[in-house]
């Protein structure tokens, strides 16, 4: 897994008129990773999940002393057509 800063974007969550805080979120696409705030309306924890960049993320790994708060992108379902 490599570890390349490429980009610094805002996500705006959907609900509005709630206090909302900006969350760095490390975006692991396997490849590369990017750093991206995510405006949250409420406290990112384990399995939480978003939209960004036309995907679905899920949060896998909480912040810790060291790291920040880890999301991975959720597989596409296979379908056989």
């Amino acid at each position: 897994m490599a570890w390349e800063v490429q980009e610094f974007r805002r996500l705006v969550g959907s609900h509005t008129g709630s206090a909302s805080t900006r969350v760095p979120m490390i975006l692991d696409g396997g490849d590369a990773a990017r750093v991206a705030a995510i405006e949250l309306h409420s406290a990112p924890c384990l399995g939480m999940r978003f939209q960004f960049d036309g995907a679905t993320w899920e949060v896998t790994r909480a912040k810790d002393h060291v790291r920040g708060w880890v999301a991975r992108p959720v597989p596409i379902p296979w379908s056989a057509s």
